[in-house]
């Protein structure tokens, strides 16, 4: 078996499940938090979820203008995004034992997948920055990020995976193992 494969629902769920709260080791190492911070309404078993509060508070406390999360879709839009075209040129490229990770945005045409978003305004007053000016949207999924890690050559750490609004294009930036980044842009 190799990463690069299509991959079913079930499959996903257990791969965020087992990245949740986890590091992997070597370069672009980080706990996973897909689930934890990047959807609303866990579908599954025993999966973690965040709340509107907390997609607000974080555009707060860490003075971002986009936060957003999956509302009870996530799952599937990142097992659409793994399964889509630039998906698969995505593992390939991680797939390659000089490269570290990889962080790909993949638009899904058409998603149909609901989500929820905070847009804030962020300015800067007396050398301090200031967030302000949010409320939380909803909307559909236009495309997925997701920044991919591999573990061995069968198996795959997604540490996060977070939906847009929308993407110009399903692009692909791997970082390698000397710490080289390179931009690709994804087939459709």
């Amino acid at each position: 078996m190799s990463i690069v494969r299509p991959y079913t629902e079930e499959e996903v769920a257990g791969i965020l499940k087992k990245s949740e709260d986890v590091a992997v080791q070597g370069q672009g190492a980080a706990t996973g938090h897909a689930e934890g911070l990047h959807e609303l309404r866990a579908v599954g078993r025993n999966r973690q979820s965040t709340t509107v509060t907390a997609l607000l508070n974080r555009a707060t406390w860490q003075h971002k203008t986009t936060v957003s999360a999956f509302d009870g879709s996530q799952v599937e839009a990142v097992t659409r995004a793994l399964n889509s075209g630039a998906g698969q040129a995505t593992l390939t490229y991680l797939n390659n034992d000089v490269v570290a990770f990889v962080f790909a945005t993949i638009i899904l045409n058409p998603a149909n997948l609901a989500m929820k978003y905070v847009r804030a305004e962020t300015s800067f007053l007396e050398g301090m920055r200031i967030t302000e000016n949010f409320g939380i949207s909803t909307g559909t999924v236009g495309a997925v990020s997701m920044k991919l890690i591999r573990v061995d050559r069968n198996s795959i750490h997604i540490r996060t995976a977070f939906p847009l609004l929308n993407a110009a294009a399903s692009t692909c930036e791997i970082t390698y193992s000397n710490g080289v980044d390179q931009r690709q842009t994804l087939p459709a």
